[in-house]
């Protein structure tokens, strides 16, 4: 492991608050937990930087400005700008400017963490124009990290969740206001001929657009490949037969379009960690 390394000019007003939350061994586990979280007004002087520290950083700038180096890379933060690093790579951050730098902040760590920040990290490290609901996501967390009782973690982690799926649904790639007319014309073909061959080349003869930008627009505004959606579609009628039928497994695996049992068979094992077999008597009521 690598040493830890922290430096920083903790100048903020009397009024801040921080709250550092010890989980249970149960919480470090399971969940999404906190390790420190607090709404404080940086003063001038205020910065931090650290290095190899085992936590994840959310911070969001209510008022002021301040400005972030991470990665390599220097950020300017503002009204309602929003940055999640991993604590493990070297950051600074610091006031800009005459004015305080009024932030919320919430170090954490747990169960998908990593995912979380990976899938947000795809984007940038930084959110502009973040809403205003943030401050309300974060309060949620600073009362809750205060109270102690059978209940406490649980919402930390549902809180946290919230936190992190607000800001992943505002980050500019996942925030889709439209679907473009071919997409969904496509999407519809693929949900009404799931049974028959489709590949790229097949959907580039039957709508005018290229396979090179039909399958980076349909992954952007679906949110996958037309391959994977056509085998979703025919796994999702697959289970219900294995599910409320009694056909065989050969049977299935035509009528969801598939040549070979045998590739049924792979495919839904991949995909489930079961033989449709296994899956049918797991299911059976």
């Amino acid at each position: 492991m690598k040493n830890w390394y922290t430096d920083a000019s903790l100048d903020w007003s009397p009024e801040s608050i921080r709250s550092i939350v010890t989980p249970t061994p149960f919480a470090k586990n399971y969940f999404l937990y906190i390790q420190e979280v607090g709404h404080i007004i940086a003063k001038v002087s205020y910065f931090t930087e650290r290095e190899n520290v085992n936590s994840y950083l959310i911070v969001y700038t209510k008022k002021g400005k301040g400005t972030l180096l991470y990665e390599d890379k220097t950020y300017y933060l503002e009204e309602n700008d929003l940055f999640f690093i991993d604590c493990r790579n070297y950051q600074f951050y610091k006031t800009v400017g005459d004015n305080d730098w009024d932030l919320y902040f919430l170090h954490f760590d747990g169960a998908q963490s990593q995912h979380f920040y990976q899938l947000f990290h795809s984007n940038g490290v930084i959110l502009r124009g973040a809403d205003n609901q943030m401050v309300g996501l974060y309060q949620q967390l600073i009362d809750t990290s205060n109270q102690h009782n059978s209940q406490s973690e649980l919402l930390i982690h549902k809180y946290i969740t919230d936190l992190l799926t607000e800001i992943l649904l505002a980050s500019s790639s996942l925030q889709i206001t439209y679907i473009p007319n071919i997409i969904q014309e496509i999407r519809d073909y693929i949900e009404e001929h799931y049974q028959q061959k489709i590949t790229l080349d097949i959907l580039a003869q039957l709508f005018p657009i290229s396979k090179y930008h039909l399958s980076r627009q349909f992954k952007q505004y679906i949110g996958m490949t037309p391959y994977h959606l056509q085998l979703s579609i025919r796994l999702n009628h697959a289970k219900n037969f294995l599910k409320y039928s009694n056909i065989t497994i050969e049977e299935i695996a035509y009528y969801v379009g598939f040549d070979e049992t045998s590739h049924f068979i792979r495919i839904f094992k991949n995909q489930e960690k079961v033989t449709p077999l296994v899956f049918r008597k797991m299911w059976w009521h």
